[in-house]
């Protein structure tokens, strides 16, 4: 981030242009990285994809391309994510409806967030501090600068999220927050 959200600087743990005040944050300036791949005999050149990919998904599509140039390896794998292959090759799929992310972090400030994130709507949750959570509509609010955390007509949107979360956090091991 270059002054975004009121004037913070940089990713994750932000700072407040000019001061030495920290904002722990998961907006999608600090969360959204482009991607850019190259292989001229399968990504249309200049082609754009905008799908939700995580950094899980690279283990299983280089696992499809070590298939595919012939390396053979074991079918029992426990993958986390997809490949992209699909993606790579041009066509229309979704990977994920969702994405989760979790961010810790020590320096500078202390914080403990957990993110779901669909296309439409993002809930963060401050472990450190719950007063801070934060739930954003994205098609109607892609700068997320309207936090309607606790409105009364996204209540139930939002207890569904938190439960997501916290099953996904169990399935993970991620005992912060419960």
């Amino acid at each position: 981030m270059i002054g975004q959200h009121g004037g913070l600087w940089a990713k994750g743990n932000a700072l407040y242009l000019g001061t030495n005040i920290h904002r722990p944050n998961m907006f999608e300036y600090s969360v959204l990285v482009p991607l850019i791949i190259r292989w001229p005999e399968v990504v249309e050149k200049g082609g754009i994809c905008n799908e939700m990919v995580s950094s899980l998904n690279f283990f299983p599509t280089f696992i499809e391309i070590l298939r595919l140039a012939g390396v053979e390896i074991s079918e029992d794998l426990e993958l986390n994510g997809v490949s992209m292959m699909p993606l790579l090759e041009g066509k229309t799929v979704k990977l994920h409806k969702e994405i989760y992310l979790l961010y810790d972090m020590q320096h500078g400030a202390k914080a403990h967030m957990r993110m779901l994130r669909t296309e439409e709507q993002k809930l963060i949750l401050h472990y450190e501090d719950e007063s801070k959570h934060e739930f954003y509509n994205l098609k109607g609010d892609p700068g997320e600068e309207k936090n309607v955390y606790n409105r009364g007509d996204i209540i139930e949107i939002q207890d569904k999220f938190t439960l997501e979360i916290k099953k996904w956090q169990k399935e993970i091991g991620d005992m912060i927050g419960g």
